[in-house]
């Protein structure tokens, strides 16, 4: 096996702490709690979670958003904001206004 390289090392870091605010949107909080993502999830598990059929109507809008701030090649619709609940609106405001992440509307 071999070492990580700096890259890869900062953007484990990012991902570690970004991963917190992926918890504030509700959809991915229940998915824990039905163990369809494990509580140290990397971002693959996020993107397996949004091409299963268990989690489509749950987190499909949610996750395609955290997916894009993780990586912006990561298409995302801002139009997908308007079928979101009040929940998930507000997880999206504090990105936005950068309370979640310490800067308005950090990508990691």
């Amino acid at each position: 096996m071999h070492e990580p390289n700096q890259l890869t090392q900062f953007l484990r870091f990012l991902w570690v702490s970004g991963a917190p605010f992926a918890r504030e949107f509700h959809g991915v909080k229940e998915c824990l709690t039905k163990d369809l993502l494990l509580p140290d999830f990397e971002p693959s598990g996020l993107a397996r979670l949004r091409k299963g059929r268990d989690s489509e109507q749950l987190i499909a809008g949610s996750v395609a958003f955290l997916m894009h701030i993780w990586n912006s090649s990561n298409r995302f619709d801002l139009a997908e904001t308007q079928r979101w609940d009040g929940k998930h609106l507000g997880a999206f405001k504090r990105w936005v206004n950068g309370q979640s992440t310490g800067f308005p509307c950090h990508y990691f």
